[in-house]
């Protein structure tokens, strides 16, 4: 089977894509993975096809320093799409020339439905995040509320909310259909549901344990867990680093991932003033944040890209950003978090983890202090319950298999078409 894979986004939208791909691959399909060229080291050695986009790390990394409603971070998505969007789609037509499905992982599920309708091929539509509506809970892009909406709120939330983010990308998109497949514009109206491929699930790639499937999502749609990249067989963690760990009591990690900073060197003092008044030792990983330890004390030992796999579990606390992936990975390893939410879904996933009792409240990049940042890693360290439940959820969480399972779905709905044909 020939199966076409596309991801757009930062790290942690492209590594769980990428984990489906080598499961895939792993089952004798030739399978093509497509993002940006700056990820290209990921797919090195996982027997997949590795088919380059325009590069976008700077304008994420640009996108991340700046301080704006979750939202609004959908226009400046937006407009980096504008800017590319017509030569990807030409990209993902020719891409999908002689491949039996297509998946579409992130922001990419928007864009494969369009591609797989007019190459009469099934495609899928992956998601990290809970986005579809519900009344179970409001959009995951708006802020945490302090109270429950009723059913009826929430699920309008999601429409609205995915109409808002419609509205900045369907110029795009029309002229994409005008250009490449002679259409009419886009519709005005975004309908989520008349995107799907009736052949195939969604694949909504997160825990239950976490976020359990809302009743009126219907078996369409498929929580199937998480997707984990994990190191590849022989990797061995840096000499220096694994004594560092064995040195002591186990350390603290913080990291925000791609998410980036103005003033590197005032977040770093600030996080290290925290460390030093918890008493703590700490990894402190450099990032897109660009973290600035020249001349870092005996207690800290700084990293630039490590296998979460190997290093989350033998950390005591996990700092993050909150994106979709690391907090997948900080909740397998059974530790507690402190996130500190940049944008976008963030603030979604802090305020999960504190229901599920295994984190403190969130900290908002912004409102980030000393003082706060050391209470909240104190609580993680000396909170025996939030440790307890911490590790009872990353159990669950390891004994999930939720890339083989969306693999799986994949090779079924797949061989049902072809059947049908």
């Amino acid at each position: 089977m020939r199966i076409s894979i596309l991801a757009l986004g930062s790290r942690g939208d492209i590594q769980p894509a990428l984990a489906l791909a080598e499961t895939l691959a792993s089952h004798s399909h030739h399978i093509r993975f497509i993002t940006h060229p700056g990820f290209a080291h990921l797919a090195v050695g996982r027997n997949v096809e590795f088919l380059p986009l325009a590069a976008m790390k700077g304008e994420f990394e640009h996108l991340a320093k700046k301080k704006r409603y979750p939202l609004f971070e959908f226009r400046a998505t937006a407009d980096m799409a504008k800017r590319y969007g017509l030569e990807w789609s030409r990209q993902f037509r020719a891409l999908a020339e002689g491949s039996d499905c297509l998946v579409g992982a992130g922001v990419c599920s928007f864009m494969v439905p369009t591609v797989g309708r007019h190459a009469k091929i099934p495609f899928f539509q992956a998601f990290f995040q809970p986005i579809l509506p519900t009344r179970s809970f409001s959009s995951v892009l708006l802020p945490s509320l302090p109270f429950a909406l009723p059913g009826f709120a929430n699920r309008l939330s999601h429409q609205i909310v995915n109409q808002l983010v419609w509205s900045f990308f369907r110029p795009t998109a029309s002229e994409s259909l005008r250009e490449l497949w002679h259409e009419p514009a886009a519709p005005l109206l975004f309908q989520i549901d008349a995107a799907r491929d009736p052949r195939c699930p969604t694949l909504m790639a997160f825990s239950r344990h976490v976020v359990p499937p809302p009743e009126d999502w219907g078996h369409s749609i498929e929580v199937t867990g998480y997707w984990f990249l994990d190191r590849q067989t022989g990797w061995q963690p840096p000499r220096d680093l694994a004594d560092f760990i064995a040195a002591g009591p186990p350390p603290i990690y913080v990291g925000f991932g791609s998410m980036g900073s103005k003033n590197p060197a005032a977040i770093t003092s600030l996080v290290l003033s925290a460390i030093n008044k918890c008493g703590c030792r700490a990894i402190i990983s450099s990032g897109w944040g660009n973290f600035t330890l020249s001349d870092a004390p005996s207690n800290i030992f700084r990293v630039d890209d490590l296998p979460h796999d190997w290093l989350f579990p033998r950390m005591a606390s996990i700092v993050h950003h909150g994106g979709a992936g690391t907090t997948a990975s900080a909740l397998r390893a059974g530790v507690p978090s402190v996130i500190v939410p940049f944008l976008a879904d963030q603030p979604f996933w802090g305020h999960r983890l504190r229901q599920l009792g295994v984190a403190p409240r969130a900290i908002p990049h912004h409102k980030m202090n000393v003082n706060v940042l050391a209470q909240a890693l104190d609580c993680t360290l000396n909170n025996k319950d939030m440790r307890a439940k911490a590790a009872d959820l990353g159990m669950l969480i390891a004994a999930e298999n939720g890339v083989k399972r969306a693999a799986d779905l994949v090779e079924k709905a797949v061989d049902v078409a072809s059947s049908s044909r």
